[in-house]
């Protein structure tokens, strides 16, 4: 039982890990800036910086929640195929 509910963890916890991304960086683009440890850095200031990398990052996170979703699915039409076969 314990066994089963950790796979189901990692598997809801990798699942919704694309998702939170996306939207975390879909934020910083509306907002204009990308917080760090020391300075900001924001799309008034630096717009050769923040555009370019916030581009890469939301391509990073689109790659990302298209791997969950794939997961997903993936997982979704295991089960109903273990399920017909009972």
């Amino acid at each position: 039982m314990i066994n089963r509910f950790r796979s189901w963890s990692l598997f809801v916890g990798f699942t919704l890990f694309g998702p939170v991304l996306l939207s975390y960086h879909m934020v910083c683009l509306v907002q204009g800036e990308l917080p760090g440890k020391t300075s900001m850095i924001t799309a008034a200031d630096e717009p050769l910086l923040f555009y370019p990398l916030i581009l890469f990052l939301l391509g990073f996170s689109l790659m990302w929640t298209g791997l969950s979703l794939l997961a997903l699915l993936g997982r979704i039409r295991s089960k109903t195929a273990s399920w017909r076969r009972i």
